[in-house]
């Protein structure tokens, strides 16, 4: 897939996880890259990675990192004049970004429901608008990170599973909104992911015990998805494979949205 090249690929949640790989499969591409996150020195290490997998270099910048807080507006407002200012324009949008907690609705706290969806819903939004007069010019397209817990509930994680709902819905909407000017938008909901994001939000303990039971979930066999396996599914989203798919939550779990539980 070399329609990649010379397309400009904004990253948000890049410094690790999902996002680091998705960095590196359009790198490998050939794509222009401005990766975003909270952590200067791993965004740092990412982008040298995307350098070596293939990133091309246009005039003195080759992967742009910005460090930003996305809770705050003018971040994103700063993300997206960077990246045109430095790069040209924007042909594909990955929310990635994302912050969870463990909780039930007699545990959650009110004011981790105000940070998470400040950063989960909140965030894509405001990058989403800002982003549409870009993508309208050439054409391009967004991915949301979503996940399975949209359709397969998990009480323990009540914050987390509402946030992403919303997520679904905005992909939904964006989609319907945005078809007139030739701009897809679908996301990508996956299972449980091997990720630090992922243990640090249930805790090593949690982690463990979830991987442990997830065998007999998943018809394809294995445990918890790689990485890997979703960002390469973004990839084919962003594609022009997908060309004809917008609107979509592509549920990517081995099998495990068909299983029956209770």
């Amino acid at each position: 897939m070399d329609e990649f090249k010379n397309k400009v690929v904004l990253v948000t949640g890049a410094s690790g996880g999902m996002g680091e790989k998705i960095a590196c499969n359009f790198a490998k591409k050939g794509a222009f890259l401005t990766l975003c996150g909270r952590d200067q020195e791993k965004l740092s290490k990412v982008a040298k990675k995307c350098e070596e997998e293939g990133a091309p270099k246009a005039s003195e910048f080759q992967v742009i990192t910005i460090c930003a807080d996305l809770v705050k507006v003018e971040n994103v407002d700063r993300i997206v004049e960077e990246t045109v200012s430095k790069l040209g324009q924007i042909d594909v949008l990955i929310n990635n970004a994302g912050y969870g907690i463990t909780g039930d609705i007699e545990t959650a706290k009110v004011e981790d429901f105000d940070k998470l969806f400040a950063v989960n819903v909140k965030a894509p939004f405001y990058l989403t608008q800002q982003c549409v007069p870009h993508l309208k010019k050439t054409k391009g397209c967004i991915v949301n990170t979503s996940s399975l817990v949209t359709t397969v509930c998990r009480t323990y994680v009540l914050h987390h599973s509402m946030g992403k709902c919303a997520i679904d819905h905005l992909t939904k909407s964006s989609a319907l909104s945005l078809a007139k000017y030739g701009i897809r938008v679908n996301s990508v909901n996956p299972g449980v992911t091997k990720t630090d994001f992922f243990e640090r939000m249930v805790g090593p303990e949690g982690a463990k015990k979830i991987i442990e039971n997830a065998h007999a979930l998943h018809p394809l066999g294995e445990t918890c998805l790689e990485p890997q396996e979703v960002a390469d599914t973004v990839l084919y989203l962003a594609s022009n494979g997908a060309r004809c798919i917008t609107g979509i939550c592509l549920e990517t779990a081995r099998g495990r949205n068909a299983m029956y539980t209770r």
